[in-house]
């Protein structure tokens, strides 16, 4: 996974950043403040703003962009970070609120935030649909940021010692949970080992931001079992044990 956050020096690298954004410019010849001009977008005039993503990859582009466009370009700049590439397409339409019930009646406040760099979220199921009800307050797809990223499962380095030196079971191959042939529950704590008040609700996490998921793991699983309908919305969200 190439990502600027797995590099030690782009932790030096975003000290930097962060000492030119608080001081002087960070080009010699680059536009001072008092000569840099705001935007108008929804016939309100401000500055040109990012909805950075919290993790050190996107935050280092982010600002990367932000000194390019005001130095450069000669725009006033501001930026605010959010937790989750869901709330993208939300923040840069001008939505009150992530996932609005109603998005042409929420979505219509004047768009504060007009660039986000490095969501992770362009081909979820959802994206398209939201990109319609959007209609002319739709972000638009730029591209690629210019480099790979890969999401996955984790398995902590004890287990999968714990696994192959006891019976050679790789627990980083899927198939081997297979109960009905393994016993994967031997390397992995119980249940009964997690502070489950430690642990927020379904409904608090991931059905708040990751709401799609419980369609897309019905069609792909049939199990009517693991999911709920809400009530009023008819959305499909996942039913987790004991709601957590």
């Amino acid at each position: 996974m190439i990502l600027f956050h797995t590099i030690r020096p782009g932790l030096i690298f975003f000290l930097q950043i962060q000492c030119c954004l608080s001081s002087m410019t960070c080009f010699e010849d680059g536009i001072p403040l008092s000569k840099r001009a705001n935007i108008t977008i929804d016939d309100i005039a401000g500055p040109l703003s990012t909805w950075r993503l919290s993790w050190d990859s996107s935050l280092l582009l982010s600002h990367i962009f932000e000194i390019l466009a005001a130095e450069k370009l000669g725009f006033v700049v501001d930026a605010e970070t959010g937790p989750s590439s869901t709330d993208v397409l939300y923040m840069l339409a001008g939505c009150s609120q992530r996932a609005p019930d109603d998005v042409k009646a929420d979505c219509i406040l004047p768009r504060r935030f007009h660039f986000c760099f490095e969501s992770w979220q362009g081909y979820s199921s959802y994206v398209q649909p939201l990109l319609e009800q959007l209609e002319e307050r739709a972000p638009v797809n730029l591209g690629s940021v210019g480099y790979p990223g890969t999401s996955g499962l984790f398995v902590q380095g004890a287990a999968l010692d714990a696994g192959l030196q006891d019976s050679g079971l790789s627990l980083e191959f899927y198939s081997n949970y297979d109960a009905r042939w393994f016993h994967p529950e031997k390397y992995t704590p119980n249940v009964s080992d997690v502070n489950m008040s430690r642990l927020q609700t379904c409904d608090e996490s991931v059905n708040s931001y990751y709401g799609y998921l419980g369609a897309e793991y019905l069609n792909r699983t049939g199990d009517w079992g693991g999911v709920k309908i809400e009530n009023g919305t008819g959305t499909v969200l996942l039913k987790c044990w004991e709601e957590k």
